[in-house]
């Protein structure tokens, strides 16, 4: 008997390694029916308003309403085309924190959740060294080494933990380790010394406010001979990193028990938001990113 091909395609889900210059072609294509949907739309609803073409503007309704349900599946599918699993980053996550873990002597659990989580590859590739530079920070400053863990009454096991998961339109990917946390008190010192804030600026900083300035160029070059968590060094990098693909990144730190760096990525960096303006007689979309006040 002959084989279902139906049958073979749920046992296994063959790949195929395109160019991403390929689908961005594919993509503006996909855009470009979607701009002339839009003006279709615009032609039927002008000439739905004349009685004369009334029968006409019918039966183009229902054309255009079956474009457009068909551009919108083409466009999603080409957003998923474009998406691949944290899996493989997190994989080599893992690998990087056993061998510095072997070079420290220290004893370090990983754990992963969210691994299937998807995420657009040209964001994930370019992230993957400002992510690896957090994780190497976790395991060389964050966690203590066993006998340093046994003095303050900890398992000698460290934790690290990776963690992804979608929230609305954004992907969330959560580097936590249970170490020695960071002493903002110690950073904001330290940014007074280096010159960074004045001593009346810190006063009224929040603690948050106070971590944010491990990101700031320059900050951590002296941080190597401190006992801060030593977080600081290249730091400004990765908040670079992550915001250059419109996301963000923030800290929750208590001192003694952890640290863990909350990044936030949009879903996909072939949606952007903008806002839409006339000039004269044309039509301008700004990226919202991109607007600092309206007046």
């Amino acid at each position: 008997s002959k084989r279902s091909l139906s049958s073979d395609s749920t046992k296994t889900e063959d790949s195929l390694k395109v160019s991403i210059r390929k689908v961005d072609r594919l993509m503006n294509c996909i855009e470009e029916l979607m701009t002339l949907n839009t003006k279709m739309l615009t032609f039927r609803n002008q000439v739905a308003s004349d009685d004369k073409l009334a029968a006409f503007g019918k039966e183009m309704t229902s054309i255009s309403q079956f474009f457009e349900k068909l551009t919108e599946q083409l466009y999603k599918q080409m957003l998923n085309v474009r998406m691949m699993p944290v899996k493989s980053l997190f994989n080599k996550f893992k690998n990087v924190i056993e061998t510095i873990s072997v070079e420290q002597k220290k004893k370090i659990k990983v754990s992963i959740t969210g691994e299937n989580t998807e995420v657009d590859r040209v964001v994930l590739e370019s992230l993957k060294d400002p992510l690896i530079h957090l994780i190497r920070n976790a395991v060389d400053h964050g966690v203590e080494k066993p006998e340093d863990r046994l003095t303050t009454g900890k398992s000698e096991m460290g934790h690290v933990s990776l963690s992804a998961f979608n929230d609305v339109n954004s992907v969330v990917i959560e580097i936590e380790d249970d170490g020695k946390g960071i002493d903002h008190i110690k950073i904001r010192d330290k940014a007074i010394e280096k010159g960074l804030i004045t001593a009346e600026e810190a006063a009224m900083m929040s603690k948050q406010e106070v971590l944010k300035i491990i990101f700031a160029p320059g900050f951590s070059t002296a941080e190597k001979v401190t006992d801060l968590s030593g977080r600081g060094v290249g730091m400004d990098v990765v908040k670079t990193g992550v915001e250059k693909h419109g996301g963000s990144i923030t800290i929750h730190t208590e001192k003694g028990k952890g640290t863990c760096f909350v990044i936030r990525l949009p879903l996909s960096m072939s949606m952007v938001d903008t806002l839409v303006v006339r000039g004269g007689n044309e039509l301008f979309a700004i990226p919202t990113d991109g607007i600092e006040k309206i007046l």
